[in-house]
């Protein structure tokens, strides 16, 4: 009954927000395919980049997990509180929970920098989704070079909404998850 992704490969995951209530790595490694213990992990999907972009407020700093994003940022970073995750990390014994991935200014940036890096695919080919989080995803959005494999399977979603760009603020900060595009069924 976990929630999951329906899809085998992204290039780009956008989480809006990562927190101790979410899952106790921040953002759930069953969902992302990330696991960051050094056990034998199929990873599904395979996820080639994770932007985090916030931090529940609930967390109170605690960014444990943080170390299995690739980039976040700088409204992240400062949220973080270092006492606490390293608290977290150390009483699991799993230190690279608290690596901090590349920080960009704000979202907009963050997001950039992630699908600019993906190896061997151009921007407007990314594979992008974007998720509020990993504890729910019956909402999500996806890039133009996914509907056809969403249209492909009405058994698994429903587009709820017209193609449309993403809504950044003089700040770069990224509109919230409405929505209003696909609804994993």
């Amino acid at each position: 009954m976990m929630p999951r992704l329906f899809f085998a490969e992204i290039d780009v995951l956008v989480i809006e927000e990562m927190g101790w209530n979410i899952s106790g790595a921040g953002f759930d490694p069953n969902i992302t395919g990330r696991n960051r213990r050094n056990v034998q992990w199929s990873p599904k999907p395979l996820i080639k980049k994770i932007v985090v972009l916030g931090l529940t407020r609930v967390s109170h700093g605690n960014a444990t997990g943080i170390g299995g994003a690739d980039v976040t940022t700088m409204r992240l970073f400062r949220d973080l509180d270092i006492a606490s995750t390293y608290a977290n990390v150390i009483t699991a014994g799993n230190l690279d929970g608290a690596a901090i991935p590349i920080v960009m200014n704000n979202d907009h940036d963050a997001i950039a920098l992630a699908i600019k890096t993906v190896v061997r695919v151009k921007p407007e080919h990314c594979r992008v989704v974007r998720v509020r989080n990993t504890l729910h995803l019956s909402e999500i959005e996806v890039s133009a070079p996914m509907l056809e494999e969403v249209k492909a399977q009405p058994e698994r979603f429903e587009l709820v909404g017209a193609a449309r760009g993403w809504s950044f603020d003089a700040h770069g900060t990224l509109a919230p998850l409405t929505g209003e595009m696909v609804a994993a069924a």
